[in-house]
């Protein structure tokens, strides 16, 4: 009854914890892609020379 009651506690928290990572997936694909655009605008405002590394 106790090795049960173990598997069923761990497999309650790994189901919510799934759960959790699927609801969110969406929001941090939208981070992600906001960020890279970010990203991407600011590497172009750099001179070139800042961006091989040589001054």
């Amino acid at each position: 009854m106790r090795l049960y009651l173990e598997t069923e506690k761990r497999r309650h928290i790994h189901d919510a914890l799934k759960r959790g990572y699927l609801e969110m997936a969406e929001v941090n694909l939208q981070i992600a892609r906001e960020s890279f655009v970010l990203e991407s605008e600011a590497m172009e405002m750099l001179p070139r020379r800042m961006v091989s590394g040589v001054s």
